[in-house]
């Protein structure tokens, strides 16, 4: 012979307690995401190419807002004095023409800097920045490609990888000249022949600054698509890659 076991019943104050557990879980569980997404980073994607090779159309980022943008709750005034960006560094800051939106650039130049941009090539108080010819391996899946090179742009121990065309004109086609004042940063995007940035622009409030670009957590490949056109690939190279470490690949 066999007995069912007895399926235990739960009084009212159980359930209500559990129900009550369950609620302060979601409660603190939201409160620690608002937390985080409001002092720690913040999630961008990508939606141009104008820092190609760095950033792809289809990447998925975090941002540090630490020193950048940490405010009092509820207001817009900083806890902290925003710091000032280094040189080389990709930033998040509100789009001067739509304070509502966010770009990203990089920091070419800070306050006091003379910069002065030829051919979309650098010359930073009167020292030219180096140029070395990487090829196009990077940039491999872009339509195009065979008319650009990835170059590594060099001033110091300041480096990273900028795209531009691999015919450039022997005279200057365009030039910019600018002194960077106090509290503002000098920004371009890394593929110089097609980024809206300071040259357009001017330069950037650091109160406008949002944060330091870091992680590439996820990276959507919409130039090779699957199940009929639908469906991105995924560049599984790119994925949990620091956005600083890609910038002096080869």
């Amino acid at each position: 012979m066999f007995f069912r076991k007895k399926k235990k019943v739960r009084s009212q104050s159980e359930i209500k307690k559990i129900l009550r557990d369950y609620a302060e879980a979601l409660i603190i569980a939201l409160l620690l995401a608002l937390f985080v997404r409001e002092y720690v980073l913040t999630a961008y994607r990508i939606p141009t190419a104008s820092m190609v090779p760095t950033l792809k159309v289809g990447d998925f980022i975090f941002a540090s807002k630490f020193p950048y943008n940490v405010k009092w709750p509820f207001t817009d005034k900083r806890m902290i004095a925003a710091e000032m960006p280094e040189r080389g560094e990709v930033v998040v800051f509100n789009c001067p023409d739509d304070k509502s939106s966010h770009c990203i650039k990089r920091v070419v130049a800070v306050a006091g800097d003379r910069i002065q941009v030829t051919n979309h090539k650098v010359t930073l108080n009167g020292q030219p920045m180096q140029y070395e010819n990487l090829g196009n391996d990077l940039i491999k899946e872009l339509p195009g490609n065979e008319y650009y090179s990835v170059f590594r742009e060099s001033l110091g121990q300041v480096q990273y990888n900028v795209l531009l065309a691999q015919s450039q004109p022997t005279e200057s086609s365009s030039e910019y000249n600018f002194k960077v004042p106090e509290g503002f940063f000098y920004v371009l995007g890394d593929n110089r022949q097609s980024s809206d940035d300071s040259r357009l622009w001017g330069a950037i409030p650091v109160s406008d600054l949002q944060g330091r670009a870091w992680l590439i957590w996820l990276s959507l490949d919409w130039f090779n698509t699957w199940g009929g056109n639908r469906f991105p690939s995924l560049r599984w190279e790119r994925l949990f890659q620091s956005v600083h470490d890609t910038q002096v690949q080869k």
